[in-house]
């Protein structure tokens, strides 16, 4: 178990409470979901009061969740908060502990070495869109920038996956066409001044699925697939990082 930023509190498995889940990851949650487990189970510190970043913050679901692990957290995305998202924080009554800043995540207006978390979920392939690679990386380095020394990195991201995912997503998804989904080499290339990365890949089929019932019943047949489906072919990366 990783003690992250030093603290040895007993903290709250967030990820055991189904319904919050739902309300954290929004889509495909039983895949996505797994990155929550692998948080609370190898990041178990208490972070009370510890400063958190949420990049690409849009509906709010990783803001409400660093902020029920008792973070103070900064709301950071290009426009204005979402109105789910503040409606979201106000039904958890966590307004108080989350502030906002519109901002280019790739150009962050944020002093170095400021935050002890930073996040980001499902944020890299809408980066790839204006900027490609380039912009891919620049997020990075931005969070690398503005975490302080032991600061943890969370990240949970769409894959390249295989050639049959960027087919679907061309051809059926109205916005596959425009992203750029990075690849896992890419991933950890991102990461590569980090002290320390764990960085999962997961899922073949329920990125397939059209209404969330049929992704959650498709992750079933995951967890069979995934194991003997190269790593480079999965749809999902998540993870942590510690600078």
């Amino acid at each position: 178990m990783n003690q992250a930023l030093g603290a040895t509190t007993p903290v709250r498995m967030l990820s055991s409470d189904r319904q919050l889940v739902d309300e954290i990851i929004e889509w495909d949650v039983a895949n996505w979901g797994r990155a929550l487990s692998l948080w609370d189970e190898d990041l178990s510190a208490d972070w009370s009061a510890r400063s958190a970043l949420d990049l690409g913050a849009g509906g709010g679901g990783l803001s409400l969740y660093l902020a029920l692990r008792g973070c103070r957290v900064t709301y950071c995305d290009f426009a204005a908060p979402r109105p789910e998202a503040l409606e979201r924080f106000k039904r958890h009554e966590i307004g108080e502990a989350v502030s906002f800043v519109r901002a280019n995540v790739t150009r962050l207006p944020l002093r170095s070495e400021s935050y002890d978390l930073v996040g980001f979920k499902s944020l890299l392939a809408s980066v790839g869109k204006f900027g490609g690679f380039p912009s891919q990386k620049s997020v990075l380095d931005e969070a690398y920038r503005v975490l302080k020394p032991g600061g943890v990195l969370l990240f949970a991201e769409n894959a390249r996956g295989s050639a049959v995912h960027a087919y679907c997503r061309d051809r059926f998804v109205a916005w596959g066409h425009d992203c750029r989904y990075p690849s896992l080499a890419e991933m950890k290339g991102f990461m590569s001044a980090f002290s320390r990365v764990h960085l999962v890949s997961f899922g073949v089929l329920a990125a397939f699925g059209r209404r969330e019932w049929q992704r959650r019943a498709l992750s079933r047949v995951d967890r069979v697939l995934t194991p003997v489906i190269p790593k480079g072919s999965r749809y999902l990366a998540y993870g942590y990082a510690i600078k």
